[in-house]
C-alpha cells in the first residue's frame, strides 16, 4: 500500500538511518514484510513522549544517538550522583 511505502522510505531516510532494518528486503515474503511495517507503526504510535516533547520511533532514534554520542565523549549523566542503599524494613517470611 502507499502507506507501508512510505514508511519504508522513512526507514531508510536520512532523518531516521534505519535501513539495516530492511536488509534482505527484497526476498521477503509480502506476509513478513506487513508484519515487520505493522510493528514498526505500533512502536512509533506507542513510544512516549520524552521530556523534550518529542515521540514516535524518530524520538527513540534521536535519544539513542544522543546517549552514544555522550558516552563517546565520556560524558555520564549521573555524575555527581552517589550510590546508596534506601531505608527501610527487613521483613520475616511467614510473619
Amino acid at each position: 500500500s502507499a502507506k507501508e511505502q512510505e514508511l519504508v522510505l522513512w526507514l531508510a531516510s536520512k532523518e531516521m538511518n534505519q535501513e539495516h532494518l530492511l536488509v534482505g528486503w527484497e526476498d521477503a515474503s509480502v506476509e513478513d514484510k506487513r508484519r515487520l511495517l505493522s510493528q514498526i507503526q505500533q512502536m512509533d504510535a506507542n513510544y512516549p513522549e520524552d521530556i523534550q516533547g518529542r515521540s514516535g520511533l524518530l524520538a527513540y532514534v534521536e535519544h539513542a544517538r544522543e546517549l552514544l554520542a555522550d558516552s563517546a565523549a565520556n560524558r555520564n549523566p549521573f555524575d555527581g550522583y552517589t550510590v546508596s542503599v534506601p531505608e527501610g524494613e527487613r521483613l520475616q517470611i511467614g510473619s
